[in-house]
């Protein structure tokens, strides 16, 4: 090779060498925070990658580019050997789950995204605690989940959960919230929505908290309320027997007894609207009840003796009305006899001369007649 040639080779190297480290440096950092490779070196194909999870979970599956490898005590997964790719990172990480044994109970642990960085890769995870309800009415008395018609719960970050009345239910109990420069591990509060019993919500929305990470046997007390009925005659006032017809808010109905004295005694009563029909001797009589509190109510029971007094007091009213018109015009009419009588027996008075009627003042003519008749002179 002869002078000019060399040089004309080691102008074209260095050449290069100037492109290809201006292209490092120009080239755009991918989204997980490493440099783009346009082609890998021949002798450096791949390399190590560890990807760290919050909170630190040992044992979990960290899935990159369809490879497992299960995190350790300190909660990293370390990849000896991935191929380098312009893909980014977070498309080659997939998204699972598993349940753990983890602080002497199973967890549902869910990746929900992953946080590229330069250093080491971070992988939030969400942690789920499985739970169990159970249902209290008054003074704690317990309530069957089979009579729970529906459950409703909702979570902070607004999930909705319909709970299955009876059965453990897996519910997000943390989630990572990302800082400025730090990555937080939060504690999700749920809240008790709406328990369907007898056609009726019987718990305030809202109002009843639990925290899934803290707490694994949440208790929901119900509004159940007490009723006490007393029935009573409505004119004698004296107990009345007989029954209550009880009309639930979804329709059902329900019959209870009375006892001797006309009582009955509900201790537990779903909050709600009902209608309340008084069975005895005598025409049912329903009224509405809105059940909402402990109550005590007396009613008055209009019986067949109450209507038949009624009807008999109306019906003597009535007859006594007409017996004493009926006597009345009698003694009317008694009493036009007796006046027309009275004045056919009294004599007619001769006509007094002052009852007489006034004669006219005569004329000198009939003056001069009348005293020529009886021979006196004019």
């Amino acid at each position: 090779m002869t002078s000019t040639a060399r040089r004309r080779h080691r102008g074209l190297g260095a050449t290069l060498a100037v492109v290809a480290l201006v292209v490092l440096l120009v080239l755009p950092e991918a989204a997980d925070g490493s440099r783009l490779r346009l082609a890998a070196a021949p002798g450096d194909p791949t390399a190590p990658l560890v990807i760290g999870t919050v909170p630190a979970v040992t044992g979990f599956p960290v899935i990159l580019d369809g490879v497992t490898v299960v995190t350790d005590l300190r909660g990293k997964a370390t990849f000896p050997s991935v191929p380098l790719s312009d893909r980014p990172l977070t498309d080659r990480v997939s998204l699972n789950e598993a349940v753990l044994p983890l602080g002497g109970q199973e967890v549902l642990v869910r990746a929900d995204r992953l946080y590229p960085s330069l250093q080491e890769p971070l992988l939030a995870l969400d942690q789920s605690y499985l739970v169990s309800f159970r249902f209290t009415g008054v003074r704690q008395a317990p309530v069957a989940p089979s009579s729970i018609e529906a459950f409703t719960v909702k979570s902070e970050t607004g999930e909705i959960v319909d709970v299955r009345p009876g059965e453990d239910t897996w519910l997000q109990g943390t989630r990572v919230v990302k800082r400025t420069g730090l990555m937080e591990v939060k504690e999700l509060r749920w809240s008790v929505q709406q328990v369907e019993f007898a056609g009726s919500n019987v718990v305030n929305a809202s109002q009843q908290f639990f925290y899934p990470a803290q707490q694994r046997d949440v208790e929901v007390r119900l509004l159940f309320f007490g009723l006490d009925v007393q029935v009573h005659d409505a004119m004698f006032g004296f107990a009345q027997g007989g029954a209550i017809d009880l009309v639930y808010p979804d329709g059902r109905s329900r019959r209870f007894p009375l006892d001797d004295a006309g009582h009955m005694s509900l201790p537990e009563l779903p909050r709600g609207d009902y209608t309340l029909t008084i069975v005895g001797p005598g025409p049912p009589m329903s009224r509405p009840l809105a059940v909402s509190r402990d109550q005590s109510i007396e009613l008055a029971f209009h019986s067949w003796l109450d209507i038949l007094t009624v009807l008999s007091a109306v019906l003597g009213a009535v007859g006594a009305l007409a017996w004493m018109g009926r006597i009345r015009r009698r003694r009317d009419t008694d009493d036009d006899l007796a006046q027309g009588a009275a004045t056919a027996a009294v004599p007619t008075r001769p006509r007094l001369a002052a009852d007489a009627p006034v004669a006219e003042p005569a004329t000198d003519e009939h003056v001069v007649h009348t005293h020529h008749r009886y021979g006196r002179p004019a």
